[in-house]
């Protein structure tokens, strides 16, 4: 037998080629026959190179199903293994799902295996699907309505905007946690929705339509057209009529100021408080007993129970009364009187407030509230859209606190002014929720009258 000789070759002929460069190495074998007869021929072993690799996990895409990993570096002659699975040919990124994994390449001549490269695909982004919504409608009491979300929303913000506002990217301040309730206190129009996670993941876009209400355009005459039209009260009540005899309970009586007098001295009382309750319950209640009023509170019924309940709220209840008495009065024919009913004498209804209606009663008309003959407000412009002019025309000066009204007397804003006289103007931004050609009560209060308007917003 012979022996091996050489670098990294064992006399046996094993040859170590653990950590040697890739290379071709000689190595000798020598036989002798044992007699001085020897031989001796060389080999050349090729180490081949270790495959080498690159590569990257691209950032996470939103709605990726998974994550990826891409070869960066030649792929030409290797082939690659993940994990445990089979050896593949690289064209392209590869899907990996989340979580630790291993990859490794082979030269697919030699076979020789490069390291076993540890990589690890983080969690996928959390990307929300597009919303599902529902919607409480406005109505004619609030005119605005709320959306909801009835899909998914922990962990999630929310744009909400008007289809006709929507241009571009919405921008991240847009979005909102979801409040409870949904997003209410919005006006009628077509909304787009989205939903964005604290990923940054935006979700595609939802649209639901809040409609306006259909609401019916009440009606009301009055103080001044009652006063001026005795002959136009329905016959289930007189100019003679105690307003005790119509108001009050035993829970809730009629106030001294208002006991005593009839309904036409109620009428002609002047001054704030429960006097201005008095005379627009009087207005309300001739309302509501006429059929050719279309008046909100539709029953006198109605009037009563409210006006007996309000008593002890005399200024709410009278200015809610005074919205509705302002409506938009649709009555007419008759030529002015202030004449009693049948029935009933000049001195028992004589309208003048003084309290005598001929049963030894004296009941003082307070006098105050009214305004000066040559004391009036004039708005602009006719009709509104996004600001209401209020011009002055009294000969002093005052403050003022200005109300909006709808027409079923719900309070939409307050705005105020100082040192207002003859020829101020006040400009008011509207900024409340406000339907299209619709009718408003506009209420002025100076330290001294008040003054009330109708104004009208103009159509879309």
């Amino acid at each position: 037998g012979g022996t091996w000789s050489g670098m990294y070759v064992s006399a046996s002929g094993l040859f170590d080629a653990d950590g040697l460069a890739a290379d071709d190495y000689t190595v000798t074998y020598t036989y002798s026959d044992g007699n001085g007869c020897e031989n001796s021929d060389t080999a050349v072993v090729t180490v081949h190179p270790t495959p080498e690799f690159s590569y990257v996990m691209p950032p996470l895409d939103c709605f990726a199903e998974a994550g990826s990993i891409g070869i960066t570096s030649n792929t030409e002659g290797l082939e690659f293994r993940i994990d445990d699975g089979p050896w593949f040919t690289y064209t392209g990124t590869i899907d990996v799902a989340p979580g630790p994994h291993t990859i490794m390449a082979r030269d697919a001549v030699t076979l020789c295996v490069s390291d076993e490269e540890d990589f690890i695909i983080p969690p996928l982004l959390d990307s929300p699907l597009t919303p599902t919504l529902d919607a409480v409608q406005p109505t004619c009491e609030t005119l605005t309505g709320t959306i909801l979300v009835t899909s998914r929303t922990e962990g999630l913000e929310f744009a909400v905007v008007l289809s006709t506002d929507l241009n571009g990217e919405i921008p991240d301040e847009s979005y909102l946690p979801y409040p409870s309730g949904g997003f209410s206190g919005l006006a009628p129009g077509q909304y787009a929705v989205f939903a964005m996670s604290a990923d940054g993941c935006q979700s595609g876009m939802a649209t639901i339509s809040l409609i306006e209400p259909e609401c019916p355009e009440f009606e009301g005459c009055t103080l001044g057209y009652w006063k001026n039209h005795t002959d136009r009260w329905c016959d289930a009540y007189q100019t003679c009529t105690e307003y005790d005899e119509v108001f009050g309970t035993e829970e809730n009586p009629v106030p001294d100021e208002l006991s005593g007098l009839t309904l036409l001295e109620v009428l002609n009382l002047g001054g704030g408080g429960i006097y201005n309750l008095g005379r627009q319950s009087v207005a309300a209640l001739l309302n509501a007993c006429t059929e050719q009023v279309y008046f909100e509170l539709e029953t006198t019924d109605d009037v009563i129970a409210y006006v007996n309940d309000n008593f002890g709220n005399a200024s709410d209840a009278g200015a809610y009364l005074d919205m509705l008495n302002n409506a938009g009065c649709t009555m007419g024919g008759s030529r002015a009187t202030s004449a009693p009913s049948d029935g009933c004498d000049d001195e028992a209804s004589n309208g003048n407030g003084n309290g005598n209606n001929g049963r030894g009663n004296d009941k003082p008309n307070p006098g105050k509230g009214k305004k000066a003959d040559n004391s009036e407000i004039n708005t602009f412009p006719v009709p509104f859209k996004e600001t209401v002019n209020i011009q002055y025309d009294f000969d002093y000066t005052s403050d003022v606190t200005i109300e909006i009204f709808n027409m079923r007397g719900n309070h939409l804003r307050t705005y105020t002014d100082r040192n207002v006289t003859k020829g101020s103007v006040t400009q008011l931004q509207v900024d409340f929720a406000m339907k299209a050609n619709q009718m408003y009560i506009l209420k002025v209060k100076t330290d001294r009258e008040t003054f009330v308007e109708q104004i009208v917003s103009s159509k879309k």
